[in-house]
C-alpha cells in the first residue's frame, strides 16, 4: 500500500523524478530558455492584466506564481505557463465592477477545479469537443481581444461593460482620439507586417534554393 501511495505522489509530483537526474547542462538550457520566455511573458502578462480590467502588476504575479507552481508539477517540459488572452477575457467578464476579492475567489475556484481534473485524470474530456466548436470559440475570442483593443489604439478611455457596449462606448467618444496613440499604433501595425512579409520572402528563397542544393 505503502509502495503505491508513493508511486502515485512521484507521478503526481513529476520533480521527484526528474530533479535527481538534473545536471549543469541542463541547467544552463534552462537558464536561457527562462531569460527568452522571461522576456516575452513580461510585457504579455502586463497586456493581459489590463485586458482583464486590473492593474498590471497583478499579471506579473499570475505569471510568475504559475511557473513556479509547474517547476513542481510539471509533466511536460516545452510548454509554456502563464496567463492567456482567453483567461482575462474570462475574468474579466465575471468580475467586471467588483473588487479584488472576487478576483482572488474566481482564481482559486479555477485552481481547484483544476487540479481536481489532473488528479482524477479527466484530460480525455477534450477529445469530445469537436474541432468546429474549438474554431468557433477561438474566433470568437480573437474577434473580442481585437475589439477590446480598439481603445487602446484610438486612445480613448472609457470601460465598456460588455461586447455591444463597447462598440457604443467606442462610437460616442471617437471625437476624443488621441492621434499620438494611433500614428504609433499604425506605426506598430506596419512593423510587424513588414517583418511577416520579409520572414515569408526568406522561407520561399530557401525553399526555391533546397531543391537545387540537394541537385
Amino acid at each position: 500500500m505503502k509502495v503505491r501511495l508513493l508511486d502515485l505522489f512521484r507521478r503526481k509530483v513529476p520533480i521527484l523524478e526528474w530533479l535527481p537526474k538534473y545536471n549543469s547542462s541542463t541547467g544552463v538550457a534552462d537558464v536561457l530558455a527562462g531569460i527568452t520566455v522571461g522576456l516575452t511573458l513580461i510585457p504579455q502578462a502586463i497586456a493581459y492584466a489590463s485586458l482583464a480590467g486590473l492593474n498590471p502588476k497583478y499579471g506579473l504575479y499570475s505569471s510568475i506564481f504559475g511557473g513556479v507552481m509547474y517547476i513542481f508539477l510539471g509533466t511536460t517540459k516545452q510548454l509554456s505557463v502563464g496567463p492567456t488572452s482567453i483567461m482575462a477575457l474570462l475574468c474579466l467578464t465575471y468580475t467586471h465592477d467588483t473588487n479584488l476579492d472576487m478576483v482572488a475567489l474566481l482564481t482559486c475556484l479555477t485552481g481547484l477545479v483544476q487540479l481536481i481534473c489532473g488528479l482524477l485524470n479527466l484530460g480525455f474530456v477534450v477529445e469530445f469537443v469537436s474541432l468546429p466548436v474549438v474554431s468557433g470559440f477561438t474566433s470568437a475570442t480573437a474577434i473580442i481581444m481585437a475589439s477590446s483593443q480598439l481603445k487602446y489604439f484610438l486612445g480613448i478611455k472609457f470601460k465598456p461593460k460588455n461586447f455591444i457596449d463597447m462598440y457604443v462606448q467606442l462610437y460616442r467618444n471617437i471625437g476624443y482620439t488621441n492621434f499620438t496613440d494611433l500614428t504609433l499604433g499604425v506605426a506598430c501595425i506596419v512593423l510587424l507586417l513588414g517583418f511577416k512579409v520579409c520572414g515569408d520572402r526568406n522561407e520561399m528563397v530557401v525553399l526555391v534554393l533546397e531543391p537545387e542544393t540537394s541537385g
